[in-house]
């Protein structure tokens, strides 16, 4: 397929997608795949689909998961009580400020049970039950019926490969991946705890992230040396709200952002 053919190709299933989008679906920017994009991810498109909300196929899938979640019973065990309630149930508490405080934040003593009244149990302060994939559900709904607070500027899903290195310290570097770019920054995911521990611990870090697969998307300057490195003011850990986020981590994936202008721009080099 030539390069033109293959423009069109992609700007059709753009078109499509803008026109049809689905719950969980992205479309893809580039011809690696490696750049796509989510209708949740850019506030002006969801203002625009907000509207005619009814007429698309959205809602009718959040409905059809939503009741899935009513069915799925779960147990809780406090030290007063024990209360039975569902999956979508814990999902809402969890969204609610005053309510996630009240079960999450301040009861360290409620564990949890998936399968039977006998257990086994869990903490539900460990998050081990929650799934990003159920909780982006309730979001994507708040976003649709405009409750949710934070307005989001267009954002892209990325795949890149990132190397975390520490400066001045004796431990092994890390390798993340960089999944999503907004305009002011970077989400990083980290799919280990003890390399969770690596980066709160550290005190200077070097990122070195790996631009091979964009080769045909950005301009030939952008990509001949493959890697783009840089550091940052302060480590990782530390920067946004990176140290408080981490506590509502599922324990598997941890996801730690950065603003563009905490990139320190005189040790900011291309290797």
């Amino acid at each position: 397929m030539t390069s033109k053919r293959r423009d069109k190709f992609h700007n059709k299933k753009l078109l499509d997608y803008l026109k049809s989008p689905s719950l969980f679906g992205e479309v893809s920017l580039c011809h690696s795949n490696t750049v796509k994009f989510h209708w949740s991810n850019w506030e002006e498109y969801i203002d625009h689909i907000r509207p005619i909300k009814r007429d698309i196929s959205i809602l009718n899938e959040i409905k059809n998961v939503k009741r899935e979640l009513e069915n799925e019973p779960v147990w809780l065990i406090s030290k007063r009580n024990q209360l039975e309630s569902n999956t979508f149930e814990i999902y809402k508490y969890f969204l609610d400020p005053r309510l996630r405080e009240l079960w999450f934040e301040m009861n360290e003593d409620v564990t949890m049970s998936v399968r039977t009244p006998q257990g086994p149990y869990i903490r539900l302060q460990s998050l081990r039950w929650f799934s990003y994939s159920t909780y982006r559900v309730f979001v994507y709904e708040k976003l649709l019926q405009n409750n949710w607070s934070k307005k989001r500027s267009l954002r892209l899903s990325t795949n890149l490969p990132l190397n975390i290195a520490f400066k001045g310290e004796v431990v092994k570097s890390i390798e993340a991946k960089v999944v999503q770019i907004m305009n002011n920054g970077v989400l990083i995911q980290v799919k280990n705890k003890a390399d969770m521990m690596k980066i709160s611990n550290g005190k200077s870090t070097k990122l070195s992230i790996d631009l091979k697969s964009l080769r045909k998307v950005i301009s030939y300057d952008g990509y001949q040396n493959s890697l783009e490195s840089f550091e940052l003011e302060k480590c990782l850990y530390e920067l946004s709200t990176n140290k408080k986020n981490i506590g509502f981590s599922n324990g598997s994936e941890y996801y730690l952002h950065f603003s563009f202008d905490q990139v320190v721009a005189k040790d900011r080099e291309r290797v």
